[in-house]
């Protein structure tokens, strides 16, 4: 017997000897038989690496600036806006009562009317603005004070004035003298005539016949106008110049003045 015959030989002699004891193991009734079941359990772990790029983008600092800029274009082009501004302004005359108001620019009438009125004006030029008194009433002032019954004035825009006037009617201050005037012609009275009153030269009052005068004591002239057709004639002392001379001294005055027949001339103004 060869040695590896011999290995053989034991090994399955080996072999025979477990096998045998196994058995008896397994059939022996006295012995209580064990189960051991070994479960493999294969855990398979899954690991998903997600690989994440991140791309930091570093920016450069960020400037914030304001810039202004001035754009000068040179045009050719001219535009031309016109505004039209009328040269009428008108001038509005109020007082308690009616009484007549006229204006002269550049020495002619360029407006009248009776108190309450606006009257007509070119904006910035002087005028003058009369004030004349209507029977018992005298002039007396104008909003302001002023006591110029012909005031010089201009204005730019519509304006607004008022003219005060006093009752002579009543009786009159210690020193006064009144001065009434009346206009008549061949066939009776004549009423609307200007009548100036003057002293020294100046024009001190005026107004439209029949009206008075309250006046201190003084020397003054008395005036009345050719009205229309009418021709001043005399007054009723017989005196024929168209100034009457009057010296007043704390009495009362009636005076007439006597117009021709109608012969159709214009109105014309006299002074003293």
């Amino acid at each position: 017997m060869t040695p590896q015959t011999k290995r053989l030989a034991i090994g399955g002699a080996t072999t025979g000897v477990a096998a045998v004891i196994l058995l008896l193991l397994f059939f022996h009734p006295g012995i209580t038989q064990s189960t051991t079941t070994t479960t493999l359990t294969t855990s398979v772990v899954t690991t998903t690496t997600v690989y994440s790029t991140t791309t930091s983008l570093t920016a450069a600092p960020t400037i914030s600036k304001t810039t202004t800029v001035t754009s000068t274009t040179t045009s050719n082009f001219t535009t031309t806006t016109t505004v039209t501004i009328s040269p009428t302004a008108y001038l509005t005359v109020n007082s308690s009562s009616s009484h007549f108001v006229d204006i002269w620019a550049n020495g002619v009438q360029t407006s009248s009317g009776l108190t309450n009125t606006s009257l007509a004006v070119m904006r910035g030029e002087n005028f003058t603005l009369g004030a004349f008194d209507n029977g018992c009433y005298r002039f007396s002032h104008w909003t302001g004070g002023s006591v110029q019954r012909f005031r010089v004035m201009s204005i730019e825009s519509n304006t607004t004035i008022t003219a005060f006037y006093s009752d002579i009617c009543v009786p009159l201050p210690t020193g006064y003298s009144n001065i009434s005037v009346t206009t008549i012609d061949g066939s009776g009275a004549v009423n609307g005539v200007y009548v100036t009153l003057w002293q020294n030269g100046a024009l001190n009052a005026s107004c439209f016949s029949p009206c008075s005068f309250a006046i201190s004591s003084g020397t003054y002239a008395v005036a009345v106008s050719n009205y229309g057709g009418l021709i001043f004639n005399h007054w009723t002392d017989g005196s024929t110049s168209s100034s009457h001379t009057v010296i007043a001294n704390d009495s009362k005055i009636n005076m007439t003045a006597v117009y021709n027949v109608p012969i159709g001339l214009a109105f014309e103004g006299v002074g003293p």
